[in-house]
């Protein structure tokens, strides 16, 4: 009996041993693949506002694929899927397209967090029917390939299934919802699959894929980047889009512990003499405070239904990667935007564009950004704009100009009567004098 225990025990130790082992193997299998990472959204991050991070119409990927509401978008991958193999253009076939899948299986899976629960046939499968919709829909985008015409019928058939009398506000609201779902971080497949099977299919040809992926998501690239001065390898489209916000230089700036403080709003630093101005740069990057002149530039923010989820789902991002130049533009609004004042304050100065309408919802959505976000550390030149403004409203002398201008010299007719007021002072006071000379 002790001896069949032994044995008993030996196996369960041994099933663990292989159980750990597997374990460790699949950490070490996720370490070969630095290309791209694609995360679930934290928790801490959902709860502010789910709806931010979740697809509408369209599943990209394993980590929404199973969501029921998003399955009667499949019929649509597999139209875009014949109309793809049948472009004249097209140098290559069906099998040679899954077979490449095939061998990326594993490089492909490592991209996930999440544990795929599909069996590697159906996930060949998924990733083939997902990258070709997203590579037809940026070739029906960018209107080229012989066979446009019928593509455009397809992309209609996107709308309604009687495509006469799809409307043109119905094309306009799923177009931009297919976009919309291509934003999210939990929507994405890794860029090198998109351009692995494009340059098959389309070897030595113009447009590239990157191309017509700028071109696809044009409305997002502020400072009007162009692939040849794309100065990082894309990993996915929400890698692409934090791209767009910051448009970095061949050196980021330099990151340091601890977290942005910023103890005054933009109404009382403005009371202090702060003049805002609108930067003439776009990138987020381009925060500057001259506290010689008591000037602070700050890019333009455009307040509208796609920023909180471009926005997010880049917090997002940054929050897996652990450097969030992005964040750290919001943080310091976020300490800059307190009220509607506030708001109302940086419009005016062209700083904020809002399109959202109220100024209590645009001050809201600013507010909300920064929601339980872990900081690891911050962009080392916010961080010192930052002192730099907490040390400009403390000087005493900067509040008193601020109020005597506010007050005496903030339009010409008060400073008008201000000067009235000073030359009449003066003369009063000479008067005085020389009554007081002549009795002596």
């Amino acid at each position: 009996m002790e001896e069949s225990g032994g044995k008993e025990n030996e196996n369960q130790i041994g099933t663990l041993v292989n159980e750990i082992t597997v374990m460790i193997g699949n950490l070490e299998r996720s370490k070969s693949s630095p290309e791209c990472y694609i995360n679930r959204v934290p928790d801490y991050l959902c709860k502010v506002n789910k709806e931010a991070y979740t697809p509408r119409i369209i599943s990209i990927g394993p980590i929404h694929h199973s969501t029921l509401k998003l399955q009667p978008m499949e019929k649509y991958k597999e139209r875009f899927l014949k109309s793809f193999i049948d472009r004249k253009e097209i140098k290559t076939d069906l099998e040679n397209l899954v077979n490449t899948v095939w061998e990326m299986e594993e490089k492909i899976s490592c991209c996930y967090a999440k544990t795929i629960a599909l069996s590697k046939d159906d996930f060949v499968k998924m990733i083939l029917m997902d990258a070709i919709f997203i590579l037809e829909l940026f070739l029906i985008n960018y209107d080229i390939g012989d066979n446009h015409e019928e593509s455009h019928k397809i992309a209609k058939s996107l709308i309604a299934e009687e495509e006469e009398e799809a409307e043109a506000d119905e094309e306009n609201w799923m177009a931009s919802m297919v976009i919309r779902d291509l934003l999210l971080l939990e929507n994405q497949l890794p860029f090198f699959v998109l351009e692995t099977l494009y340059n098959i299919a389309f070897p030595d040809r113009s447009p590239s894929l990157i191309e017509l992926t700028f071109e696809c998501f044009k409305s997002f690239n502020i400072e009007n980047m162009t692939p040849d001065n794309l100065r990082t390898k894309i990993k996915h489209f929400t890698h692409l889009l934090k791209t767009f916000q910051l448009n970095p230089p061949k050196k980021l700036p330099e990151r340091k512990e601890g977290t942005p403080k910023l103890l005054y709003s933009a109404t009382q630093l403005n009371e202090a003499g702060v003049k805002f101005r609108k930067s003439s740069r776009k990138s987020l990057l381009g925060i500057h405070f001259d506290s010689k002149r008591g000037v602070l530039e700050i890019p333009c923010l455009t307040l509208d239904d796609s920023t909180e989820i471009l926005i997010r789902n880049i917090i997002a991002l940054e929050q897996s990667q652990g450097k969030g130049y992005v964040t750290d533009y919001f943080a310091v609004l976020d300490f800059l935007i307190d009220t509607a004042k506030d708001i109302d304050l940086l419009c005016n100065e062209e700083i904020v564009v809002n399109y959202l309408g109220d100024s209590n919802a645009a001050t809201s959505v600013v507010n909300k950004f920064n929601t339980d976000v872990i900081w690891y550390d911050t962009n080392s030149e916010y961080l010192r704009i930052c002192e730099d403004l907490n040390d400009f409203y403390r000087i005493r002398w900067h509040r008193w100009k601020a109020t005597l201008t506010h007050q005496y010299f903030s339009t010409p007719w008060k400073a008008a009567s201000t000067i009235a007021a000073i030359i009449l002072l003066v003369l009063t006071l000479i008067q005085s004098v020389i009554s007081i000379i002549q009795v002596a």
